[in-house]
């Protein structure tokens, strides 16, 4: 979308290449599980039982097609359609007739992606780009009997993915930590090639902020919905009063990170001063002691008939004088302590 176009435009322009899109569902209760892939038509032939949850995994979504499917088949609203194709929406939940969403930002490596979930029912899809390490956990605990996802309703698998995806944030968060414990050091060792890396540790951390400040607004949104599809199960809720609490876990470390972001730059230029200070207050001392040398030297320079300059051994007084001068301001500066 453009920003030239309509609200709930969410057509592919002509000049991106549509997605060869991958579609993989996974149907299961606590008796079964059954995987297979679909391809674009068998959406409308699909028919969900009552008895399991049906996830659908939907990777390279960028396709006409499919978004057109997607919305006949459960009725998706365009705006929804358009906030998934966009890629780049804040995390927020929001509640509609037939079905609501889900959208949060993953971390991996320190690259974010978009995921988008949509519960309808017993109906889960979930769009993302590909099948991660975030998508995998959930399918390895789908696949085990024992596990309490086998167990539970269509609200409690969004609730998994939405915990898988909270932590990555704890990962990113411990390594923005371990990142800036390093920058911390280097600066303690005067290491004059940091400022590159704290302005870029910075911007991760102002950028990590960003992302986390509207996890808090969307799990309040969704624990204030007492009607929502999640609660059809109301063993779910304190799972997502779990989940709460780990986002204001994460925000409390993220403005942490974001202080310590700015200590870190304050203590940089600060030392920056410093070192300016010491080399400005070297060059003064140098200039200070060579000061007045370079005034006697100026006044006998002059080409004008000075008494002194017929004095015999008047070049090694001169220079005795000079020498003994500089001794002089010296010892001034050091019993000072300026040096």
């Amino acid at each position: 979308m453009s920003k030239y176009d309509a609200p709930g435009t969410f057509k592919i322009p002509n000049d991106q290449k549509e997605e060869e899109t991958c579609i993989l569902l996974v149907e299961y209760n606590a008796q079964q599980v059954v995987s297979k892939d679909l391809k674009i038509g068998d959406i409308e032939l699909f028919h969900s039982s009552s008895d399991n949850v049906s996830l659908f995994i939907i990777n390279n979504f960028r396709n006409n097609d499919l978004l057109n499917a997607v919305r006949q088949k459960w009725g998706i609203h365009s705006l929804t359609l358009e906030d998934i194709v966009n890629g780049k929406q804040r995390c927020k939940y929001e509640n509609f007739d037939k079905y609501e969403t889900c959208t949060l930002q993953k971390y991996a490596y320190g690259e974010k992606s978009q995921i988008t979930l949509i519960l309808a029912g017993n109906i889960v899809l979930a769009f993302a780009q590909e099948i991660d390490n975030v998508i995998e956990k959930i399918l390895n605990r789908i696949s085990s009997s024992s596990c309490r996802i086998r167990e539970r309703d269509s609200g409690y698998c969004v609730y998994a993915i939405m915990d898988s995806i909270v932590d990555t944030y704890f990962e990113e968060l411990e390594i923005l930590e371990v990142k800036m414990d390093i920058l911390d050091e280097r600066i303690e060792t005067k290491d004059r090639n940091i400022s590159k890396d704290i302005f870029e540790i910075k911007r991760r951390v102002l950028d990590f902020k960003k992302v986390t400040l509207p996890l808090r607004e969307m799990t309040n949104s969704l624990l204030r919905n007492d009607d929502s599809f999640f609660f059809r199960d109301q063993r779910t809720k304190l799972f997502l009063r779990d989940l709460h609490d780990h986002i204001l876990r994460i925000t409390e470390g993220a403005d942490s990170l974001r202080e310590n972001a700015y200590s870190l730059l304050e203590m940089h230029n600060n030392e920056v001063g410093l070192r300016m200070n010491e080399i400005m207050k070297i060059l003064t001392l140098i200039t200070t002691i060579f000061s007045p040398i370079m005034f006697i030297a100026s006044v006998y320079g002059m080409n004008l008939n000075i008494p002194e300059t017929k004095v015999f051994n008047g070049f090694p007084i001169f220079w005795g004088f000079a020498i003994l001068l500089s001794i002089l301001q010296i010892f001034f500066f050091k019993r000072k302590k300026w040096f």
